[in-house]
Formats: C-alpha cells, structure tokens, sequence
C-alpha cells in the first residue's frame, strides 16, 4: 500500500511538471509569432481535431483563408504552418503560395528552419512534424524562393 501511494505522489508530481512544462513552452510559442499570425495559424490547426470529410474541408478553407492574406503576418503564418501536416494537397498549396510570396517571405523560413517557432497550444505538438520531413519543407521553401521560382497550381 506504501509502494502505490508513493507511486501515486511520484506519478502526481510528474504529470503536474509536464503540464506546467507545456503551459510555459505554450506561453513562450506566444511571444515567437505575433498576435495576428497566432490569429491565422490557429484556427487551421484547431480544425485538425476533426477528421471527418467536413472537418478536411473546414482545415483547406482555413487553410486559405491564411494563405490568401498577404499581410506580414501571413507571411509569417505561412511558414509557421510548414510545421505541421496538412495533408499532401495542402502541402502543395502551401509551397506554391510561399513561391508567389517571394523574396519577403524569406527571413521567415531562413529564420525558423533552426529555430522552430513553438506550437500554439499543446495539443498541436501532435500535428507537427519533425526532423528530416520538416527540414525538407524548409530547405525546399528556401531554395525555391532563393531561385526565384514563381510556382501555378
């Protein structure tokens, strides 16, 4: 009976570390992209959650909602979702939209390819991707906007 309260405290203050460890790492995300970018990348990554055929279709709308404004901080909301799975289709958008951004956009991939913004919230560390997929949108992203390279859908 000891042995299993000691468990419980251990297992206790574990659990309650990680969730402070990951409201610290949300708070610092908030201070790496701006308010208006955070407004545009979050409601595409909130709408992951639904898997459905309606929720796939409520992410590409969100999707372009960030990708058609062409502001700063769509600029960098459009990198900043380079991150994350979006579907094979969507990847596409996202690597044609960033070409027709152009030479502006570049200090956003250049900047976050080694120095990965935070996820929002918590629960997007599990649409990110990581490692060689993740440095390959970058350095794809990089070198097409270095070569000029204007992309069609």
């Amino acid at each position: 009976m000891r042995v299993i309260r000691t468990f419980a405290k251990v297992f206790g203050i574990t659990f309650l570390l990680a969730v402070l460890a990951l409201l610290i790492l949300t708070a610092i995300a908030h201070f790496q992209v701006s308010p208006k970018a955070a407004e545009l990348v979050t409601p595409v990554l909130s709408s992951r959650w639904d898997a459905t055929d309606s929720g796939l279709a409520r992410t590409e709308d969100l999707l372009e909602r960030a990708l058609k404004n062409n502001t700063d901080a769509g600029d960098q909301a459009s990198v900043i979702l380079l991150d994350y799975y979006l579907g094979e289709h969507n990847y596409e958008s996202q690597i044609v939209n960033i070409s027709q951004r152009g030479k502006r956009v570049l200090p956003y991939p250049v900047k976050y390819r080694n120095r990965p913004t935070l996820p929002l919230r918590p629960d997007f560390w599990l649409f990110g991707l990581y490692g060689i997929d993740r440095s390959r949108n970058y350095d794809e992203a990089i070198d097409i906007i270095r070569q000029g390279k204007v992309l069609q859908e």
